[in-house]
């Protein structure tokens, strides 16, 4: 649903280079589990998501298109799981429960909105690597650095930090896991809410811009309507896709924490059990707050008066700022 451009550097990438990207990032996670760079799960799992995001950046560099790397941050967290679910010889219920999840919020995406790459390619980026591409240039030695340091390790490093509390549940075997309690119930519910809210909201903004744009293809390229949506659950909140996607992580984090078998008194399992959803609000919020400026630049004081009167991220009915 972001709004696509192309810049002059921007080149065509066919749908089997896509394929082919992934089937080499997906590989890559596989060998390193396979043949472990790290004894400890957590840690090789970490070397893996690495490795396969530089997989995506060469693509993504001989194609001179950054978008090969949009839907990484969906798939990638399925092969980690299963990576880890690979090591012990019975995954827990608590596992399977964990993998579950992961796939339904990526399908939400998949079936939602299929990315182009896999049946016709991509000829478009995303808005924000354009503008990166303003201040550092287009296709430079500095703009392909910004490109691996903002535009793939990061967000691979925010994902890591989101999905890292679950590794736990994942690598553990189901003779040591503690049965299903109310905390993972709690964890269901809160991930199933997240996934029915995004859903809902990008439904009904699709089919705002559906109707503000005229019907028919290319709809993410379309930005010359000044109107706002303003229906469903966007009354309440300028990002609630944003919103959802925090939600989602916060869900998979009360699921590891519900199957944790002792009492944690390092500060450092207290950070990870929790950084995760918070490095991702975090995140969220500075990409609400950079979408937010966009809309302003274009759509001028009737977007600055939703700005004073609706909630950033977390729905409210009412809003004081």
């Amino acid at each position: 649903m972001g709004r696509e451009e192309k810049m002059q550097s921007t080149k065509f990438v066919p749908a089997y280079a896509c394929w082919l990207a992934y089937f080499c990032a997906i590989a890559s996670v596989w060998l390193t589990f396979h043949y472990p760079i790290y004894a400890d799960a957590l840690w090789n799992g970490f070397a893996a998501h690495l490795i396969s995001t530089v997989c995506i950046f060469c693509f993504s560099f001989y194609y001179s298109n950054t978008s090969i790397y949009d839907p990484f941050w969906c798939y990638i967290p399925i092969t980690l799981a299963i990576g880890w679910m690979s090591k012990p010889s019975q995954p827990s219920q608590r596992a399977y429960l964990a993998v579950v999840l992961l796939i339904v919020w990526c399908a939400r995406y998949a079936i939602q909105f299929p990315w182009t790459g896999w049946l016709s390619g991509i000829s478009h980026e995303d808005w924000r690597y354009v503008e990166i591409a303003k201040k550092t240039g287009s296709n430079t030695p500095l703009y392909w650095l910004a490109s691996l340091i903002s535009l793939h390790l990061t967000p691979t490093l925010l994902v890591f930090a989101a999905i890292s509390p679950v590794e736990r549940v994942f690598s553990r075997d189901a003779a040591s896991s503690l049965p299903f309690n109310q905390m993972d119930l709690l964890g269901v519910v809160v991930c199933l809410a997240a996934i029915l809210l995004q859903h809902f909201a990008d439904t009904t903004l699709f089919e705002f811009r559906a109707k503000a744009y005229g019907s028919g293809k290319g709809l993410d390229y379309k930005s010359n309507s000044k109107k706002i949506c303003q229906n469903g659950v966007w009354k309440w909140s300028r990002h609630p896709n944003y919103y959802g996607e925090t939600l989602f992580w916060l869900g998979l984090a009360i699921i590891a924490y519900a199957g944790k078998t002792e009492v944690s008194v390092t500060n450092y399992d207290h950070v990870r059990d929790w950084i995760g959803a918070v490095i991702i609000l975090g995140f969220f919020r500075v990409s609400a707050h950079l979408t937010d400026q966009r809309m302003l630049k274009n759509r001028g004081d009737k977007y600055q008066h939703v700005m004073d009167t609706v909630s950033p991220l977390i729905p409210f009915p009412t809003w004081l700022p």
